[in-house]
């Protein structure tokens, strides 16, 4: 979607320890895994929650590490295992990669040869997009109707806030198409999700013109050649933030960075949500199901797909049913509302007029779900955490005219 697009090589499957019979090392095996497969995410500034680059970083954490690849948690990829190799931006371990990362715990985590340990990675500094060709700043305060502080939004250190909204009107003298986004918040410690788009005709989110999101888990959006968003010229962004207090005092102003394209692309890229408001969950209902759909009036290519629901969220299947009756499931991915993620297909995926594509949500409102606020609520449709959502956020794509 909204989902950010990061348009990535499927994961290859590499070999692994290969010193005959030798227990690996970390300077031979298991660092060349890391910085293909971990240290993406787990390095300062990234959402993994401590750095893996270095012996130290991984040797002081060889037991949680092993624990949660035996469990099959990390790398995190929630789409069910009948979908391996349908989705570009899939995060794996080969089989022989996780042996010898589960060999070498065993083995007591032996460094090895120093002198053997790859040179370090280098990666991007400030934003991940690489140089932004513009970075918009939200400077107005919708709902309080003022300027918003250079300081930023005061976040209060406890309670419930309602989502706020911030704009920024855009100068630039003709539309420009981008090719990539990626949104950083001021305090990432009490920003649950940011979501830009363009302002609509009675203030708020146009619903159908989203341009990027920050949430847990997910990524920058990175279009291949020949695919973009429009920014009109003239444009106002509007920011919505969804802010959860931890406690202590921050101010909060997030930014939206840009890559323009050199030229029009060849196809414009178009995110929107299939949503379903109307629902109840009972209380300690333990599977239960929600559906929401669209039916497309044109034709279009799927380019991803992004279940969003909340604490309760247990898994979402999406599938399309075709005019001519035949049906594709395209995704079941189990919900974990701490890790959100697009999964992007390596092609888009045509979709011709009529084509309904249903979204089917299950939910846990039982006392065995760990995360559910409260097992005795009936539950509805609501913007905070506590209560729930049923969106099937998509990107397709349809020809520049």
């Amino acid at each position: 979607m909204i989902a950010s697009l990061t348009w990535l090589l499927a994961a290859t499957a590499l070999g692994g320890n290969d010193s005959g019979g030798a227990p690996p090392t970390y300077a031979r095996d298991v660092a060349p895994i890391l910085q293909r497969r971990c240290q993406g995410c787990h390095r300062p500034g990234q959402v993994g929650p401590f750095a893996l680059l270095t012996f130290d970083d991984v040797h002081g954490r060889a037991k949680m590490i092993a624990s949660v690849l035996e469990q099959g948690a990390m790398p995190p990829w929630n789409a069910d295992a009948r979908f391996d190799g349908m989705f570009v931006n899939q995060r794996s371990l080969a089989e022989s990669e996780k042996k010898t990362l589960l060999a070498w715990i065993a083995a007591g985590t032996p460094r090895g040869n120093p002198s053997e340990e790859p040179a370090p990675l280098v990666w991007p500094t400030g934003w991940s997009i690489s140089e932004p060709d513009a970075v918009l700043a939200p400077d107005f305060d919708l709902l309080a109707r003022q300027p918003l502080p250079e300081a930023g939004y005061a976040v209060p250190r406890e309670g419930v806030v309602e989502y706020q909204y911030f704009t920024v009107k855009t100068d630039f003298p003709e539309d420009r198409w981008v090719k990539a986004f990626e949104i950083k918040p001021g305090s990432p410690d009490v920003v649950h999700h940011v979501l830009a788009a363009l302002q609509s005709s009675n203030g708020f989110l146009d619903d159908k013109s989203f341009l990027a999101t920050y949430v847990p888990g997910d990524t920058p959006s990175i279009y291949p050649e020949g695919y973009a968003k429009r920014l009109p010229k003239g444009a106002t962004v509007l920011f919505q933030v969804h802010y959860t207090p931890n406690g202590k005092e921050r101010h909060d102003r997030p930014a939206l960075a840009m890559v323009f394209a050199d030229e029009p692309p060849l196809f414009v890229v178009q995110s929107s949500a299939i949503v379903n408001q109307r629902f109840e969950i009972p209380p300690g209902a333990a599977n239960h199901e929600v559906i929401a759909e669209h039916v497309f009036s044109g034709e279009v290519g799927l380019l991803s797909l992004m279940p969003h629901m909340h604490t309760r969220g247990k898994d979402m299947r999406i599938v399309a049913h075709y005019p001519d009756g035949k049906e594709q499931e395209l995704l079941f991915a189990h919900y974990d509302f701490n890790w959100q993620e697009a999964y992007i297909l390596p092609d888009p995926l045509l979709l011709p007029a009529g084509t309904k594509l249903e979204c089917i949500g299950h939910f846990d409102n039982s006392a065995a779900n760990p995360n559910n606020p409260d097992p005795k609520a009936a539950v509805r449709w609501g913007d905070q955490t506590f209560q729930e959502m049923m969106v099937g956020y998509i990107d397709t794509v349809v020809p520049l005219e």
